[in-house]
């Protein structure tokens, strides 16, 4: 699986904005208006601890500060929070809390958290493993983020992580819908061999599309000349 997201760390760049809404205050104007309760201040103060800009890092700060903001319902402290819990920066490692963070986060449509939420299921930290949880929470990253499959405004990392849940051996939780076929048809053709094999899955068992064994052949073929052997195997066992 893929690393989790950091925020602001090379990736957001809305978060920068967000940031930047105290540009040009002082650090104790930012720091007056944390201790009076404004949120935002106080996530901010939470990011100046947790890089040691203005201050000397301290994370046990960043996380004190964090909390308050998301205590208060701000999604990017929420998100912040979540991850200092993943990591054990500031607080006590704690996969559950975290996941209770990166929910509240993306439920109020927090990009990053719906990413990290959805790996948590994926791999079962934190929470139960459930793919098709996880794969609701990166569906709903593309829908909000209005990519198409294939685009260039659709992050290839859950692009990747969509196809793989998609790919499912053997089918059984794969989404039987003309939808899941768009997705892995666009990423088939770009090359990603457990698109390819997933697609040939779709073909051969007519979910989402009308069945069909020669697709199902040429698709599974070209995912096992990229060395899938799920795919090998799906060959296989059409020849019988």
């Amino acid at each position: 699986m893929l690393r989790m997201l950091r925020g602001c760390k090379g990736w957001w760049v809305v978060f920068l904005v967000l940031a930047g809404m105290f540009a040009g205050c002082s650090d104790e104007s930012v720091r007056r208006a944390a201790e009076q309760g404004d949120a935002r201040a106080q996530f901010n103060l939470g990011e100046m601890y947790d890089q040691g800009r203005g201050v000397k890092q301290d994370y046990a700060e960043a996380a004190k500060w964090y909390a308050r903001a998301a205590n208060q319902g701000d999604a990017e402290a929420q998100f912040s929070l979540g991850w200092m819990y993943v990591v054990g920066r500031g607080v006590a490692r704690d996969e559950a809390e975290a996941v209770r963070w990166y929910r509240q986060a993306a439920e109020q449509g927090h990009t990053a958290a719906q990413v990290n939420l959805g790996m948590m299921y994926a791999e079962g930290r934190g929470v139960a493993q459930n793919d098709a949880e996880a794969l609701r929470w990166y569906e709903q990253v593309v829908k909000q983020e209005g990519a198409k499959p294939g685009s260039a405004g659709m992050n290839a990392g859950v692009q990747d992580i969509l196809t793989t849940l998609f790919a499912k051996a053997g089918g059984a939780d794969m989404k039987a819908d003309a939808e899941s076929a768009v997705w892995l048809s666009n990423a088939a053709e770009q090359g990603f061999a457990v698109a390819q094999y997933g697609l040939g899955v779709m073909y051969e068992k007519g979910l989402g599309v009308p069945q069909n064994d020669a697709e199902a052949e040429k698709w599974y073929r070209k995912a096992a000349e990229q060395g899938s052997e799920e795919a090998r195997m799906a060959l296989e066992a059409m020849k019988r």
